[in-house]
């Protein structure tokens, strides 16, 4: 097992470093994004007090913030795009992948475009919305988008701890 237990002594200023750098690993791969409508079919937006973190850098939203761009009928995960004061979010059918080195769902193995979760949009209706936790494998039931099952809005998923 590769870990390690900091014991800090009195007078002793190195604890400092390793406190500091407990604090970033802490915040790195936060995801406490709320999405505004989770209970109803309407569209979501990002809601106010969202915090979340992209590629190292924190971000917290101020107002409930509208996701842009047309959503195509299907699964369509919620992307953030960090710029240098602000976060941009879009829709995308992209399947994100896990980044190890930023503990997060990201476009690509190199990218820095965050998926922060996501939903099942049956082209009038968005259902099934869900938010990224630690990493998770999770599927969508894709009978959702059929008014005739009894099924009309099911998730499951798979936390790997």
């Amino acid at each position: 097992m590769a870990c390690k237990k900091y014991i800090y002594a009195a007078g002793d200023t190195t604890w400092v470093t390793t406190f500091m750098e407990a604090v970033e690993r802490s915040w790195k791969g936060l995801n406490n994004t709320s999405l505004t409508n989770y209970t109803t079919t309407a569209v979501c937006a990002i809601d106010e007090g969202s915090v979340f973190e992209v590629a190292g850098s924190i971000y917290i939203t101020t107002s409930a913030t509208a996701i842009t761009a047309s959503v195509a009928t299907g699964i369509c995960y919620i992307y953030v795009t960090g710029t240098a004061t602000n976060a941009i979010f879009t829709w995308n059918q992209t399947e994100p992948i896990w980044r190890g080195d930023y503990q997060g769902y990201y476009q690509s193995a190199s990218s820095t475009i965050r998926a922060l979760g996501g939903v099942y949009y049956n082209g009038s209706s968005y259902v099934g919305k869900w938010v990224y936790g630690i990493k998770q494998i999770y599927g969508v039931d894709k009978r959702m988008n059929d008014p005739t099952s009894p099924i009309t809005g099911q998730m499951w998923f798979r936390m790997d701890i």
